[in-house]
C-alpha cells in the first residue's frame, strides 16, 4: 500500500509529465553511455590481459640466489651461509611457502617448476636453450600447453620433450627425432621429441623445451626438489601487494611480480580504469543536475500545493520525503530504460561493429547501476527539499 507522500509524489511527476518524460530519456542515454564505455573498456582489459598475461604466471617465486646462477656450469653449487651449507639452486621449504599461499583467495594457480639451461648438440655445433621442468597436468591451469601442441601428443613422461615450431624448423629436425642436451660440463641426455607447440611468441618457440619435473629434478640430482613457483592471481593489480607481502614473510625467497617487466601494460590498464570511472562521475553529476533542475521547477509550479498541504498540517518531513521519492523514482526508470538501451547498443554493436572482442556485460554491474542510478535521483532531490522546506505557507495563501 503507498502512503500518502508517494501518491503525492507520483501525482506531481504524472502533472509534469512531459519534463519527468524527458529526464527519464537524459537519465537513460547517460546510463547507457555508461554501460556501453565500461563494458566496452573492461571486455578489451580482459582481452588484453589474458592474450598477454593469460598463459604466463602473474607472479614467480625463486630462492634469492637463483639470479644469479649459472645452471650450466653449476649443477650442484653450493655457498656457505653462517655455518650452514645451501644449494643455491632450489627454494628451501617450499611446501610451507605453497600452503602459505594456498590461503591466499586472491591466488587462483599455482605451479611448481624447475627451470635449468642446457647446450643443444648438433654436428659439434652447440646453442643455448632453455628448459622448463613440470607436471603438465598442473603446469597447464597456467601455461595451456596442452592446447598449443599442434604436431604429436602431450605425453612428457621419461625422457620425452616438447620443443617449438621455430626449434624444430630453424634445425631441422622432425617430430620423434632424438636430440642431445648437454648439461654442465660432461652430462649429455638424450631426448626424443614427442610433439611440437606454438606459443605465438618467438624467443618461447625457438629456444625453450619443456619437460617433466622428475626428469629435471633426477638431472639436476635434486629429487622432490623445485626452484621456481609460478602463480597466477585473480586481480592482477595487486601483484607489486602480494610480492612485497612475501618478500617480507619469506627469507630466502624472491618473489617478482609482472609489473617489473610490464610497467608500460600497467599504466595503460590502469588508465583506462580511470577513464572509465571519469566517465561515470561525469555521469553521475549530469543526472544529479538534471534531477535537481527538474525537482526545483517543481517545487516553483507546486509552491501553493505546499503551501497548502502545510497549512493542513504537514511536516517539512513528510513534504520533503514526496521530492526524495520523486527523484528515487526519476533515477530507477531511468537506469532501467539505460540499462534496456546500453545493452541494444552493445548487442547492435556486436552485431555491425565487429570487435575482435566479446563484450560481456556483467550482472552485478547492472545492480549496481540500478541502485546508483536510484540514489543519484534521492541525491538530485537534496536541494529542492531544502527549498521546500523554505515555504511559508500563510505568504502563499495570502498571495494566491
Amino acid at each position: 500500500m503507498i502512503n500518502y507522500e508517494g501518491k503525492i509524489a507520483i501525482r506531481f511527476l504524472l502533472y509534469t509529465k512531459w519534463q519527468s518524460f524527458f529526464i527519464i530519456i537524459a537519465i537513460a542515454f547517460g546510463v547507457a553511455v555508461q554501460i556501453f564505455i565500461s563494458s566496452l573498456i573492461v571486455s578489451l582489459q580482459n582481452n588484453l590481459i589474458n592474450k598477454i598475461l593469460g598463459n604466463a604466471p602473474h607472479i614467480e617465486i625463486i630462492s634469492k640466489n637463483n639470479r644469479n646462477e649459472k645452471f650450466i656450469n653449476n649443477l650442484n653449487e653450493i655457498y656457505i651461509s653462517g655455518n650452514k651449507y645451501k644449494n643455491t639452486n632450489e627454494i628451501f621449504e617450499f611446501e610451507k611457502i605453497i600452503s602459505n599461499l594456498q590461503n591466499n583467495k586472491n591466488i587462483k594457480n599455482i605451479v611448481k617448476t624447475f627451470i635449468g639451461s642446457a647446450l643443444y648438440i648438433k654436428e659439434g655445433e652447440n646453442k643455448g636453450i632453455n628448459i622448463r621442468g613440470i607436471n603438465l597436468n598442473e603446469g597447464d591451469k597456467i601455461y595451456n600447453i596442452k592446447n598449443r601442441v599442434y604436431l604429436g601428443n602431450s605425453n612428457i613422461l621419461d625422457n620425452n620433450v616438447l620443443v617449438g615450431k621455430r626449434f624444430l624448423e630453424n634445425n631441422s629436425l622432425d617430430l620423434n627425432d632424438n636430440i642431445n642436451l648437454l648439461f654442465g660440463e660432461n652430462l649429455i641426455e638424450k631426448f626424443k621429441i614427442i610433439g611440437v607447440f606454438d606459443l605465438e611468441t618467438k624467443n618461447f618457440n625457438e629456444n625453450l623445451i619443456i619437460m617433466d619435473i622428475n626428469t629435471m629434478q633426477r638431472i639436476y640430482k635434486k629429487k622432490n626438489k623445485i626452484n621456481k613457483i609460478d602463480i597466477q592471481i585473480n586481480n592482477i593489480f595487486e601483484g607489486n601487494k602480494l610480492v612485497e607481502k612475501y618478500n617480507k614473510y619469506f627469507e630466502n625467497i624472491e618473489a617478482i611480480s609482472w609489473t617489473r617487466d610490464g610497467q608500460g601494460l600497467e599504466n595503460a590498464l590502469r588508465a583506462q580504469t580511470n577513464s572509465s570511472r571519469v566517465i561515470q562521475g561525469t555521469v553521475i553529476l549530469g543526472t544529479i543536475m538534471s534531477i535537481t533542475s527538474i525537482l526545483t521547477v517543481t517545487v516553483l509550479q507546486k509552491r501553493k500545493q505546499i503551501g497548502i498541504l502545510k497549512a493542513l498540517g504537514g511536516r517539512n518531513k513528510s513534504i520533503g520525503l514526496i521530492f526524495l521519492i520523486e527523484g528515487g523514482v526519476l533515477g530507477l526508470l531511468g537506469s532501467l530504460v539505460g540499462i534496456i538501451l546500453g545493452t541494444t547498443l552493445i548487442m547492435l554493436y556486436m552485431k555491425f561493429g565487429k570487435p575482435s572482442f566479446y563484450i560481456k556485460i556483467e550482472t552485478y554491474k547492472i545492480f549496481y547501476i540500478i541502485i546508483l542510478g536510484t540514489v543519484t535521483g534521492i541525491i538530485g532531490a537534496i536541494f529542492p527539499l531544502i527549498k521546500c522546506f523554505k515555504i511559508n505557507p500563510l505568504e502563499v495563501i495570502k498571495n494566491g
